[in-house]
């Protein structure tokens, strides 16, 4: 063994105290999205009351269905711009 190499038992030892640092590491990404996404909502969507906390489902959900009326919206813009165009 050299002097920088840790001893074989080290290695999952290591291992074991780094999975609990990863996972909160991408609880906080994940909760920092969903954070991000509830202000991009705004207060009309998310009918946002001081005293209340949605719930990380619930803001998924309404980004979810603002998405998909935005997808709407722009298809009928589309369709009734190709109509005028005729």
């Amino acid at each position: 063994l050299s002097p920088h190499t840790p001893p074989p038992s080290a290695a999952p030892l290591r291992q074991s105290s780094i999975k609990p640092l990863v996972e909160k590491m991408r609880r906080d990404r994940i909760n920092n999205s969903i954070e991000q996404l509830k202000s991009l909502l705004g207060p009309e969507i998310c009918n946002d009351q001081p005293d209340s906390k949605m719930e990380k489902a619930d803001i998924l959900e309404m980004t979810v269905c603002f998405l998909r009326r935005l997808q709407h919206h722009q298809a009928m813009n589309k369709s009734s711009e190709a109509a005028m165009k005729l």
